[in-house]
């Protein structure tokens, strides 16, 4: 299933840490999302003109990611019909949860930051 998106950066909160250039480009993009189910595996593929990301993982299992702003982080996603919850953990402290529900036409993205000290 190919969905073509509005996306506002996810990452453009400047606590976690992204420069303002990759904000501000990220911000500017309208990405083309692909998810796909390949046996207990999912591809999860983002193509934009400011980068082109692939993603794969078996739900709830917990793999290193690098993010598209640059971050390295142990990522798990869940999925709960048509809901993929992501959870991004970064190495001081920085959690990230992103949620992607897919309709027919669109991907609706929802992030939150927490900051643990």
């Amino acid at each position: 299933i190919i969905y073509p998106i509005s996306y506002h950066f996810l990452h453009s909160n400047i606590f976690t840490g992204v420069g303002l250039v990759t904000r501000k480009v990220g911000n500017a993009v309208s990405p083309v999302v692909e998810l796909n189910k390949d046996g207990e595996e999912y591809v999860l593929t983002s193509n934009s003109t400011f980068k082109n990301v692939v993603v794969k993982f078996k739900p709830g299992v917990e793999f290193d990611q690098d993010t598209p702003d640059g971050r390295k982080v142990k990522a798990t996603i869940t999925v709960a019909g048509n809901t993929l919850k992501e959870v991004q953990k970064s190495g001081d402290g920085k959690v990230t949860t992103i949620d992607r529900t897919f309709t027919d036409d669109e991907i609706k993205m929802v992030g939150f930051y927490y900051f643990f000290y």
